[in-house]
């Protein structure tokens, strides 16, 4: 291999130069870059916080639905049976707005699933 000349020796020094100086440009776009993903993990704390407290209110309201349900049950299960009885038109209306409510928080609940699903999903994209 012949030894390169002077001349050649220069350009390729040049191009290093052009390189570092690229290389340079790159780094300075990644401490950008860095600064608003640091900026970024702020919004995440945040997201995940509220996160974290929409899932205690869908606990706390589950919570509440199952204590309402319990009660509506025993009221029926103190019903004598084949008795005629004068709260049963009552407990029926009752029965009516338990199993609407129900129907709501079923909704509520794949509502839930879905926003947890994706709450996953977009974490799992960043780790």
């Amino acid at each position: 291999m012949a030894a390169p000349t002077q001349s050649e020796m220069h350009a390729e020094h040049s191009l290093w130069s052009n390189e570092h100086s690229k290389w340079r440009d790159d780094i300075k776009l990644g401490r950008e870059e860095h600064q608003k993903m640091m900026a970024g993990s702020n919004q995440i704390e945040e997201f995940l916080s509220k996160h974290e407290r929409a899932l205690e209110t869908y606990r706390a309201a589950l919570e509440r639905h199952e204590v309402n349900e319990k009660e509506h049950e025993e009221a029926f299960a103190a019903q004598v049976p084949g008795v005629e009885n004068k709260n049963l038109d009552r407990l029926a209306s009752l029965h009516h707005t338990e199993a609407e409510h129900h129907r709501r928080q079923c909704e509520a609940h794949e509502e839930m699933k879905k926003y947890q699903h994706m709450v996953v999903d977009r974490w799992s994209l960043l780790f």
